[in-house]
C-alpha cells in the first residue's frame, strides 16, 4: 500500500522464521539508496503467565456479604485482550464468571498486568 511517500508491506511471518531484510530503492533517474540490512527472528507464542499475589491462603471462608480482593500479576509476550475470572462452587462446574478490567503498569515483551473484578458478572 503507498500512500504519500510511505509504503506499507505486510507479509505473515512464522515461528522460527529468521533472517534479514532490507529495501533496494531506484528511483525514476537511477539513482539508488544505499541499503542495510535488518534482521528478523519470528518468535513463537509463548503461554501467558498469571501469578496470584493476593490473597496468598488458597482456601477461604468469606461471609456472603464480603468482597474478596483478588491481585494478580500477568506476563505475557505478544499481549492479550481479555481476562475472565471463573468462580467454582465447591469444585463442582462454573457457578459463574465476570470479566476483569486491567491496567498494563509496565512495557516491553513481558509487562506485567494487574487487575480486579469488574462490577457485574455475565
Amino acid at each position: 500500500t503507498i500512500v504519500g511517500n510511505k509504503v506499507l508491506w505486510k507479509f505473515p511471518l512464522k515461528p522460527r522464521m529468521n533472517g534479514t531484510w532490507r529495501l533496494d530503492l531506484t528511483d525514476d533517474d537511477g539513482f539508488k539508496n544505499a541499503p542495510s540490512n535488518y534482521s528478523i527472528q519470528a518468535l513463537p507464542d509463548k503461554s501467558p503467565r498469571v501469578v496470584i499475589e493476593s490473597p496468598q491462603a488458597r482456601e477461604l471462608r468469606l461471609k456472603p456479604s464480603e468482597l474478596l480482593p483478588i491481585r494478580f500479576a500477568i506476563t505475557e509476550d505478544f499481549g492479550f485482550s481479555q481476562v475472565d475470572l471463573l468462580i467454582r462452587r465447591n469444585g463442582r462446574g462454573v457457578a459463574g464468571s465476570c470479566s476483569i478490567e486491567f491496567v498494563v503498569v509496565g512495557f516491553g515483551k513481558s509487562s506485567p498486568a494487574f487487575g480486579s473484578p469488574s462490577a457485574g458478572t455475565r
